[in-house]
Order: C-alpha cells, then sequence, then structure tokens
C-alpha cells in the first residue's frame, strides 16, 4: 500500500541544527512520520543546501529568492489567478511563487496526496494557489498572530486591516481550517461564516515531557544543571518577545521582594529563550536586583527542556496572547503546578491544578507564587492533576485525529 504524501509549509519551522522555533509543527512532523507518512516540509530558510532530511522528513530550504515567470506560466496552465496574487508584496511573491515550483518538483516526483500550511498568512495564502493550481485537498491551521491583536505592542497580522480579505479568502477556499483554540475558531467564522471550522488544539508528547520519578531524581537533576537544591525554581520556556510579557513575571518578584524578603531569597527563575526584550530585561533586572534571583539561560536544546521542567517548582505563564499554549502542556506533563494569564484555550487546561490570572495582573502573579511556596499540599496536589490533564492532550492522540481528516478529505476528493 502507497503511503500518505504530506507536503507541509511552514516557514519558520526548525530542524534539529538550528534554533528552535515553532516547536508545535516540529513535533507533528516527528510523529507523522512515525505513523508512517511520507512528509515533505517547504520553509522560508537560506542554508547553503537546497534541501536537508530531519525527523524523517524532507526539509526544502526556500529562500525569499527571485522567480522564473515562464516556467510558473507552464505550471498554471493559463488558469486566473490574478484575483490572488495581484496584491501581494513583491518579495511575498517572489516567495510565493518560488514555493509552487517546488511543490510541482515534489509533486512530480512523489504525487503529493495533501497539502497542510501552518499559519493562514503567508502559508495558507500560498496552499490556496498550490491548490488551484494543482487540484490538491489544502488543510490550513490558525495558531493566533494571523487572527489575535494587541495594538499597544503592535502584535497581530490584522494590526494593518487591508490582510483581512487575504485571510477571509483563505478561510473560505481551504477545504478545512484547524483552529488551535476556540476563540481563535469563534474569531474565523466572524471573518468567514461559511468556511470548514474546526477547534484542534496542541498537544504534547508526554513521553518527551514527563515528571520525575522522585525527589531524589529531581535533585540530581538540579545538580547537573547546577540549580540550587534548596530553592523554589519558577521557569518559563517562551521567547523574549512582548507578547509573553515577560516585564510582569519581573514586576511580580520585584513585589514580592519588597513583600517579603526572607520568602524572596528562597526564588530561582529560569527564562529559557531569546529574543528582542532580552537587553531590556537584562537592563531591568541589574536595575531592580534581581541578578541574583533570575537566570536568563538563552536557548537551549529543545532534548534539554524537560530536564530544566522536570527540576523546577511551578511554571508561570503571562502571555498577553495565546492560542493553544504548548508550552504550559509541556510544563503541565512535567507534573508543574501553573499560574498562567486567562487567555486563549488557556483557561481549557489550567483548572485544578494552577491558577489564572489577568494578563499584566503582577500583584496577582505575586500572591499566587506566595501561596504555591507556603502551601506545599496544594502544590503537590496540583502537581498531579497537571500530568493527569496533560495525557488527555497526546500528542499520540492528536495525530490519529489528523490523519483521519487527511484521509477523509482525499477521499472525498477522489469521489
Amino acid at each position: 500500500m502507497r503511503k500518505l504524501t504530506l507536503c507541509i509549509i511552514a516557514s519558520r519551522v526548525s530542524t534539529p541544527d538550528e534554533l528552535p522555533a515553532t516547536t508545535f509543527i516540529i513535533d507533528e512532523i516527528r510523529f507523522l512520520v512515525k505513523y508512517g507518512l511520507n512528509v515533505h516540509v517547504i520553509r522560508a530558510i537560506h542554508k547553503n543546501r537546497a534541501w536537508e532530511e530531519a525527523y524523517g522528513a524532507l526539509f526544502y530550504n526556500m529562500a525569499y529568492k527571485t522567480w522564473d515567470s515562464s516556467t510558473f506560466a507552464k505550471i498554471i496552465k493559463g488558469q486566473v489567478l490574478n484575483t490572488l496574487i495581484g496584491a501581494l508584496p513583491t518579495r511575498t511573491l517572489k516567495y510565493a511563487l518560488h514555493v509552487i515550483l517546488m511543490i510541482n518538483k515534489i509533486n512530480k516526483i512523489n504525487k503529493i496526496d495533501i497539502l497542510h500550511a501552518h499559519f493562514l498568512y503567508p502559508e495558507g495564502f500560498i496552499g490556496l494557489l498550490a491548490k488551484e493550481i494543482f487540484n490538491l485537498p489544502l488543510v490550513v491551521t490558525v495558531h493566533g498572530y494571523e487572527l489575535n491583536v494587541i495594538h499597544d505592542i503592535g502584535y497581530g497580522l490584522l494590526i494593518n486591516p487591508n490582510f483581512k480579505w487575504i485571510l477571509k479568502r483563505v478561510l473560505e477556499k481551504s477545504d478545512l481550517i484547524l483552529a488551535a483554540s476556540k476563540e481563535l475558531a469563534c474569531k474565523a467564522r466572524s471573518i468567514a461564516p461559511n468556511a470548514r471550522i474546526v477547534h484542534f488544539p496542541n498537544a504534547v508528547d508526554v513521553e518527551m515531557f514527563k515528571p520525575s520519578k522522585d525527589f531524589n531524581e529531581k535533585m540530581q537533576i538540579r545538580d547537573r544543571l547546577g540549580i540550587e537544591k534548596d530553592a523554589f525554581v519558577l521557569i518559563n520556556t517562551k521567547h523574549l518577545n512582548p507578547v509573553y510579557d515577560h516585564v510582569t513575571l519581573i514586576k511580580a518578584l520585584f513585589l514580592i521582594k519588597k513583600m517579603n524578603e526572607k520568602l524572596f531569597r528562597r526564588i530561582k527563575l529560569l527564562l529559557l529563550g531569546n529574543g528582542v526584550l532580552k537587553r531590556f530585561l537584562e537592563k531591568a533586572i541589574q536595575r531592580l536586583n534581581l541578578y541574583n534571583t533570575v537566570r536568563m539561560l538563552g536557548y537551549v536544546p529543545r532534548i534539554t527542556v524537560p530536564l530544566f521542567l522536570r527540576a523546577s517548582d511551578v511554571y508561570v505563564n503571562c502571555s498577553l496572547s495565546e492560542s493553544s499554549p504548548l508550552a504550559i502542556l509541556e510544563a503541565m506533563a512535567a507534573g508543574l503546578p501553573i499560574i498562567a494569564t486567562n487567555v486563549g484555550d488557556t483557561s481549557n487546561i489550567v483548572l485544578s491544578n494552577g491558577y489564572l490570572i489577568r494578563p499584566r495582573d503582577y500583584k496577582s502573579l505575586a500572591f499566587k507564587i506566595i501561596n504555591l511556596m507556603e502551601d506545599r499540599d496544594e502544590a503537590k496536589v496540583m502537581s498531579i492533576e497537571s500530568r493527569k490533564i496533560a495525557e488527555r492532550f497526546s500528542l499520540e492522540k492528536k495525530i490519529i485525529k489528523l490523519i483521519a481528516v487527511y484521509e477523509k478529505l482525499i477521499q472525498s476528493e477522489i469521489q
């Protein structure tokens, strides 16, 4: 029986030798290969080699480069696509058409069964071009940036309202839209009421992310990572970007310091990640005299992240916007109590296993941290609940459902 051939369009997905990006897509790719799919991934990465193998899939490195208009004209065979491509920025258009050429090459050799684009734009839009040209079923996953908007930090594609008609077209013309959160599904339906949209949340590899076996193992991991054994360890694994609001976390620590110096001295905060706020946060930590409390570790290899989670006591998430927060699910799978802002689908996973707070509410965050420091019995109950809830969001279960979605769409195309 021929393997199902899947072509994924995901511009920022990374391979193991690169800094981690869009790990939620990487995890899907690993498991799709594990379940026997022939996976091809097209991404906007400039490297010396045009393609490479990773996670058992083939990755094609498409830089934003010039394109051969005569070859493209032959591929589209006279189809009228001007209404789709006429308003695209030139740089994006060149990239889009280059990706189309690569899909054409892959299709000739492997016969693609289905396209899956991650993000509505530009990936979903490029996927829609490919669907029209090659007559292939198209699935698009909405992850958040496309539809969520935070004006004061300039976050969200729809900060520019000119993109709305493009998103509407992708939503309406795709065979299926997978929305990573219920909120995103509602927003997508408000733009395109007749689109086929289903809620399809992120999921976690519960074998990769799991709790320490016991206290001794946790202390051994701390020893390996150079973390004090008697510390109360908070952790955050988000990129240091404005939307993840690490500033609120720093403010909460400073408030605890002013309220209870003795309790504060026990706290260590691990920040795993890099981003545009790195220098700003470093200066704030220095100015507030928190440099003995906060460890900024930069990018950490993904294989090491589970160890840092197992060595920690509480996961703290201050995001201003989320869809289905994978970082929280990973921390839950590692058995950590959660303190998180009530955004996106967070309230669907943070139940009896943690606390929800309002965005930018550093005072509530400070008090919740103190609660978990002083009530270790409650923290232990939350830890057990976190793992139980995380197991309901197993990546294995999600991939089985996703493959069933692919097969159903392919079958409907054949009929």
